[in-house]
């Protein structure tokens, strides 16, 4: 039995490695794929106009120029499901940390956990490719990220990616595949959301956005005309949307006013090994906007997260 040679869209997937060395060309295998959907690879290539006067109406060809490259796609978050050890990381820990987060473990007996927070300096570069059957692997070196991360109510988290690297070359390479996932990824119910010590707020969803700003270091030396990636600046940001309540029972509006800035936590699952915890220490109310929820009012804020004693904005820990 014999059937086409497609390229078919199902049969794809996507690694990502930490680099020892900026922009080395790591080798990408099954134990490095992190399971994702609405995957992209995109490269662009600066095109420069040709139009000198010739005293045709023809189009001269444009001048090709530097080249740059993106992976994006999202996945679900999840834990491990067993105790986490310096060699058993949540499957996203790459991602994590291309974001310019810190992984920190602890694997104390019966409360083993990594936390992953934000840094200011010495950022991880990661290499990732996008493999299809039958098509070119998309890989990009060198590469940072930012994202965000959605919590909605009887929904299971959902971490969207954009990396960002140096082109490489796309080139045929054999599909690899992962072993198929056996833990489910959580969903947020029972999220134990306390906004500035209050328990009792009716929220539906909560995004987080890491806000990263991405730049590329043009280098005249460099075969694509770039010579790094690097994340330029920071600004984390939140938005949840609590019921509305009066200021008796809590006053957004007042915290807003006063720029006063509060503590939020939520979690994703319950289950031991299988949960995800988020914590912000300082978060300001920026914007309050009225929405409608099911037919009951509710307020949409947006708001800034920032440092209690330094790289502490938030806080996501997988325990």
């Amino acid at each position: 039995m014999a059937q086409p040679t497609v390229a078919r869209a199902r049969r794809a997937s996507v690694a990502v490695k930490i680099e020892t060395t900026y922009n080395t060309d790591p080798t990408l295998a099954a134990a490095d794929i992190v399971p994702m959907e609405n995957v992209a690879y995109a490269s662009v290539q600066e095109q420069h106009p040709d139009n000198r006067l010739t005293g045709l109406m023809a189009q001269l060809p444009d001048i090709a120029g530097g080249r740059q490259a993106s992976i994006r796609g999202e996945a679900k978050l999840r834990g491990a499901g067993v105790a986490y050890s310096a060699s058993v990381k949540p499957e996203v820990d790459a991602l994590l940390r291309a974001m310019g987060l810190s992984a920190t473990g602890e694997f104390t007996g019966g409360a083993e956990n990594w936390d992953y927070a934000p840094l200011s300096a010495t950022f991880e570069s990661v290499a990732a490719a996008m493999y299809v059957e039958n098509a070119t692997q998309g890989k990009i070196l060198g590469a940072f990220g930012t994202g965000r991360i959605s919590c909605r109510a009887g929904a299971p988290a959902v971490f969207s990616v954009g990396l960002s690297g140096l082109y490489g070359v796309p080139t045929d390479v054999a599909l690899i595949t992962a072993t198929l996932p056996t833990v489910i990824p959580p969903v947020f119910k029972s999220g134990v959301v306390t906004f500035d010590g209050v328990t009792t707020l009716r929220v539906s969803a909560i995004e987080v956005d890491l806000g990263n700003s991405l730049v590329y270091l043009p280098s005249a030396s460099d075969a694509q005309a770039f010579g790094a990636v690097m994340i330029a600046d920071r600004r984390i940001t939140m938005t949840l949307d609590p019921e509305a309540v009066t200021a008796a029972v809590y006053n957004f509006h007042s915290k807003r006013d006063d720029a006063t800035r509060v503590a939020v936590s939520w979690q994703v699952g319950t289950v031991q090994y299988n949960r995800i915890k988020f914590s912000a220490p300082k978060v300001q109310i920026l914007e309050i906007n009225q929405v409608q929820r099911n037919g009951l009012l509710a307020y949409q804020l947006a708001c800034l997260l920032s440092a209690s004693v330094g790289a502490d904005e938030l806080t996501i820990s997988f325990d």
